[in-house]
């Protein structure tokens, strides 16, 4: 998990509880720790890209971002396409989602790089609190896990169209 704000930590909770191992990393030295996640199995302050390194990632991983923002979270998916990680999410909107394609369609990625990249992440529960949202949330990553059942649920980028309520605006790309 990259970020451990108050959605990453009631996440940690949830999917710890669902058998999952869980890193997480901050850039953000106060928040990657096991005080403000204890139910980390292993924190680490820094970047996405030193993270998903330090961690180690394969097909089996599944990589969730929840940043404070559009700049780090567009390059902790940069860092995210990457890998072979297995699931590929990102907190926030569809809007948000519209963003992140326009940007990434621009510096040069694919439809099928795009295409493994779901966000909004989780499932559309009505879901408002912290640990809704991480019950959401791990219930994707458990369909991942288990690779059968319906994908027609969840929103991989650029499966939808978004109709333009004003000019959308682009994150930079970081470094």
């Amino acid at each position: 998990m990259i970020g451990a704000g108050h959605i990453g930590k009631a996440l940690a909770s949830a999917a710890r509880f669902a058998g999952f191992r869980v890193a997480v990393a901050d850039d953000r030295p106060e928040y990657a720790t096991k005080i403000q996640v204890p139910d980390a199995d292993e924190t680490f302050a820094g970047n996405a890209d030193e993270a998903l390194a330090k961690f180690g990632v394969d097909h089996t991983t599944s990589i969730v971002i929840t940043t404070t923002g559009f700049v780090k979270d567009f390059a902790a998916v940069r860092a995210a396409l990457k890998t072979p990680a297995r699931y590929i999410g990102v907190i926030g909107s569809k809007r948000k989602g519209a963003i992140l394609v326009k940007t990434l369609t621009d510096e040069g990625y694919t439809a099928d790089e795009l295409a493994r990249v779901n966000v909004p992440m989780g499932f559309p529960i009505g879901a408002e609190t912290p640990a809704e949202i991480a019950v959401s949330i791990t219930a994707q990553l458990v369909q991942a896990r288990r690779e059968n059942a319906a994908k027609s649920i969840s929103y991989p980028l650029g499966s939808w169209s978004i109709t333009a309520d004003g000019e959308l605006q682009t994150a930079a790309a970081v470094g």
